[in-house]
Parts: structure tokens; sequence; C-alpha cells
């Protein structure tokens, strides 16, 4: 009896040891995480646009200058919604813009030089514009912008040319099947044209929320793309 009690014992503290065993650590130190680690800065030159957590390892030797300058689109940047958070209002699709604090009638500014590609109404944006940027092979995309006050509708246009206004709440493609919102600029970078994309799919050329990660196909950190082409 005393070696059945014994060998007994022994399996319990075994059983007990692998149960509090805990669960792997990912790169990041999260247990039981799926962190991708890597570069996460647009600016470096081994920049992961996969990466989800930052390892430390960025390399920003050998860049060159860059090609043209940017400016903000609004003279106060106060962002009110990250570019590549998941929303709520959204089915925890990816927002592949920055979104940024205006009142209505604020004048929104070409970011560089190019050439207007879309202006007009847009279901979910009211009036949205995009600009082509070919000498960095990227677009801009300011949306919410209103449609009843001044805005440009082609050409081409030169860095801080106002393109437009914020919108007014009646006019800023809210309500119906989309979420009541307050005046705000919709302001997004993505890589190539807008002639590049399509008109539908996750992959359309004025997506605002994205089901994979707005990095993969083609948009960019519009702060982060920003500051790297400023004086």
């Amino acid at each position: 009896m005393g070696v059945i009690r014994n060998f007994s014992l022994l399996l319990f503290v075994e059983l007990a040891f692998w149960g509090c065993e805990e669960e792997p650590e990912d790169c990041a130190g999260v247990a039981g995480g799926d962190n991708i680690c890597g570069c996460t800065d647009s600016k470096a030159t081994n920049y992961d646009s996969t990466a989800t957590f930052d390892d430390g390892n960025c390399n920003y030797e050998d860049i060159e200058p860059p090609s043209s300058i940017y400016r903000y689109p609004l003279d106060e940047y106060s962002i009110i919604q990250d570019f590549g958070n998941p929303s709520n209002d959204f089915n925890q699709k990816y927002h592949s813009a920055e979104d940024l604090y205006g009142t209505a009638g604020t004048p929104v500014y070409a970011v560089a030089n190019g050439e207007i590609s879309y202006s007009g109404t847009m279901g979910g944006y009211g009036w949205l514009i995009t600009i082509d940027h070919p000498e960095d092979d990227v677009y801009s995309l300011y949306g919410h912008l209103s449609s009843k006050r001044d805005k440009v509708t082609e050409g081409e246009v030169q860095m801080g040319n106002i393109i437009a206004y914020i919108a007014d709440d009646d006019e800023d493609g809210s309500g119906g099947e989309y979420p009541d919102w307050g005046p705000h600029l919709h302001f997004a970078i993505r890589q190539g044209s807008r002639y590049d994309y399509p008109e539908n799919g996750d992959n359309r050329w004025m997506a605002g929320y994205t089901y994979v990660y707005p990095t993969e196909i083609g948009w960019l950190d519009p702060t982060d793309f920003i500051e790297g082409h400023s004086q």
C-alpha cells in the first residue's frame, strides 16, 4: 500500500507541475502572444510592414534625402483616430488613415505638389479628393470635405494650396449606414497612383477601413511619411 500511495503522490506532483507550465512567450515577451518583431519605423531602411512589435533594431544608415518635401494638410494637426486602429464601428477593420480634428470650414491644404486624380462625392466621405504625387509614387487622400464651399476639382496643385474645407455634419457622409461623427478630416497616403487600385473590395483606392493591416496593401502611416519628407 505504501508503494501505491507513493506512486499516486508522485503522479499528482507531476500533473500539478505540468498544469503550472506557462505558455511560451513570443518575441515581445507576451505569454501565448503572436507578435511579429521587427522594425516598425517606415523611415528606416529595414522597415518591416508586417511587424507588430518594434525590436529596437531599426537601421537608418544610407538613407537618401527625400525627393520632395511634404507638409501637413491642416495648420493644427491633432489626431483623433490613429492609422491602423481597429474600429468597433466597422467590424474591427483597420483604419487606413489618420482622422484629424477640425471644425467645419477649416481649410485643407495640398500636402505636396501633384495633380488632382479625383474630386467628387463618395459614399461615407461626403466630398473626397485624391492627389497623385508621381515624383514619390504615392497619392494623398482627403475625406469629409465640404461640397458647398470652394474646392479644387481638377488640374495641378502646389504644396500649401487650399484644396477644400472640412464639411459640416450634414454633408460629411455620416448617418444612414455610417456612424454619426463630428467634423474632421480623414487623411491618407498610399503607394502608387489611385488608378493602380480597383473600385471595389478590400484593396479599393478609397478604402477607409480594411480587413488586412493597411501597410500590407500599400497604405502608409501619414505622420511617419510626412516626417520623413520634411525639411
